[in-house]
């Protein structure tokens, strides 16, 4: 199994509304889980190891990693609130917004040594 460790998280992309106001909706993200995401896709056994929440958008972020078939036994659920990034369109790229990124004391933060990693054979 190929393991990829780090960030799980809740990116809000700018859209527009369809009577064309501006409006973000919230997508699943975070470097390390598109990651594990795309070697899943590509047919690898794939894993994710980081923290992620048990709330409304730690479940999306879950759904989204069984959905792709990545699996998350070494993930570390917890109760903290999943961590929010703002996106913003700049010369047609999407970039965070500077500041905006709400992390503290959040899921992504927490990641525990499991007493039970390691213990199947094609774990290695």
């Amino acid at each position: 199994m190929l393991l990829s460790c780090g960030d799980a998280l809740i990116d809000f992309l700018p859209v527009k509304s369809a009577d064309g106001r501006d409006a973000v909706v919230p997508v699943v993200g975070g470097s390390c889980l598109n990651i594990a995401v795309g070697m899943a896709r590509l047919g690898a056994q794939a894993g994710f190891v980081g923290g992620i929440s048990t709330d409304l958008f730690g479940r999306m972020i879950a759904d989204h990693a069984f959905a792709s078939q990545v699996e998350l036994r070494y993930a570390t659920r917890s109760e903290h609130q999943t961590t929010l990034a703002f996106v913003r369109t700049v010369g047609g790229d999407r970039v965070a917004v500077d500041g905006l990124v709400i992390e503290d004391d959040t899921a992504v933060r927490l990641v525990r040594e499991r007493e039970d990693a390691g213990d199947d054979e094609d774990d290695v």
